[in-house]
């Protein structure tokens, strides 16, 4: 692998690549994307992952935006490996205070932000997560979550700081057929991709022989959780967040309840409830000039929850996605996660609309199991089990077929649909 990555960098330096340029790549999940990073690393240039989703015109304006030197896709890499042979990090010789990615938010509820780390970002982060969930040799971590989000990204650092390995998926597997690979003993998925596991017996079998299985990336139903540990899976719940390189607080494996924030960082919250979160893994800043941290070297995460004497870090949501309904504050995430318990329901966004006696009433669109019709009566009664009637969403809609259900919900487009009201979820909602 050093003699690819090596033959890499100097065709990098051949094109006129030079220390601190940007290189962009529009990444499928295959070892030629790993060896590209340490070679853009190598020569002190900084790789930028642009997503697969992205139309034509939202993949030049972004390539404006970070002053892009050069544009690879997967059809120009002429490597091709089913996974990374195993290096580390003196093996690379690298920089830690150098410049190393630009990695874009999911823009859930807004517009994606460029963020710019550098290599100790991603060791100590790494790192972090080294201690709490050991990745070594004889291991090997499923590439399971796209490389354009920190949390697949975060795989290169994790591999490299102890020579641990990374499986990509062939583009044909599901993965219900990746995680069969023999050699997978670490897994990242999101709930959605959790839930869809837990229903078939031969993979609850294999996942029962892995190491950890993180699980991160949106709200995270409780319920799950309690299923995943009563089946014998190894499972940690995770916070992070892509300004601090992924991870901020993680689970042990198999216990739930428990997430700690990890070395390296710090965690405080703030009066209003907002988590702050300063310490090595803090990126370097956003390239559109936005500052990284406040006065006091906190970066100001959006995200409100507690954190309690034994440093254990709890979510409740998004500050800017709370809602009052009739003097109720109302965290989306909450119904989302009650939502999501529901067997029948693989995805849902809870949004405000206006309501004329309330202000904002709960608004929810739902991604059905094999697309079967909402059946909100009994969604109604199951909530009414958990949640107090005000946060009982009022109308549910079908998932909308223009906004596809991604690894994070575009939620802004969400709440556009439903402020349309004659629009919205593409068919008329189910009111109560």
């Amino acid at each position: 692998m050093l003699q690819e990555i090596q033959k890499t960098a100097d065709k990098l330096r051949a094109d006129g690549v030079h220390p601190g340029d940007r290189v962009a790549i529009i990444p499928e999940p295959t070892g030629e994307f790993v060896i590209l990073t340490f070679a853009c690393w190598k020569i002190g240039a900084v790789i930028a992952p642009i997503s697969t989703r992205y139309p034509p015109e939202k993949v030049n304006s972004t390539l404006k935006t970070i002053n892009c030197k050069k544009v690879f896709t997967g059809d120009e890499l002429s490597l091709s490996t089913p996974q990374t042979t195993p290096i580390t990090l003196d093996q690379l010789d690298l920089d830690l205070n150098a410049d190393a990615s630009i990695i874009f938010t999911s823009g859930s509820s807004g517009e994606p932000k460029g963020v710019l780390h550098t290599i100790a970002n991603h060791y100590y982060n790494a790192l972090g997560s080294h201690e709490n969930i050991p990745f070594g040799h004889g291991h090997a971590w499923l590439a399971s979550l796209p490389m354009y989000h920190v949390s697949g990204f975060s795989l290169i650092m994790r591999a490299l700081i102890a020579g641990g390995m990374i499986v990509f998926p062939q583009p044909e597997d599901s993965l219900a057929d990746a995680i069969m690979h023999p050699a997978v003993t670490h897994l990242s998925v999101v709930p959605t991709q959790l839930k869809r596991l837990l229903e078939k017996s031969p993979c609850v079998e294999r996942l029962r022989k892995l190491n950890a299985i993180l699980v991160g990336g949106s709200a995270i139903p409780p319920g799950l959780i309690e299923r995943a540990i009563l089946a014998g899976l190894p499972v940690c719940t995770t916070y992070g967040s892509t300004e601090a390189a992924s991870q901020i607080a993680t689970g042990k494996p198999g216990i739930k309840g428990d997430v700690k924030v990890l070395t390296h960082r710090q965690v405080k919250i703030a009066p209003d409830g907002e988590i702050l979160v300063k310490g090595k893994t803090l990126f370097r800043g956003y390239v559109n000039g936005e500052s990284a941290a406040d006065s006091q070297g906190f970066f100001h995460t959006g995200d409100t929850g507690s954190l309690d004497d034994d440093g254990n870090v709890c979510i409740t949501g998004r500050k800017d996605l709370m809602f009052i309904c009739g003097g109720e504050n109302i965290h989306p995430e909450e119904i989302e996660r009650a939502l999501k318990d529901i067997d029948q329901i693989e995805q849902a966004v809870v949004v405000p609309v206006d309501d004329p006696e309330f202000g904002k009433r709960a608004a929810a669109f739902i991604k059905t199991k094999d697309n079967q019709p909402l059946d909100c009566e009994q969604i109604i009664t199951t909530l009414r089990k958990t949640l107090e009637p005000f946060k009982i969403p009022k109308e549910f809609s079908p998932w909308p077929e223009s906004v596809p259900p991604s690894l994070k919900a575009q939620r802004k487009n969400l709440i556009r649909i439903a402020g349309s009201r004659s629009g919205f979820g593409g068919a008329n909602p189910i009111l109560h």
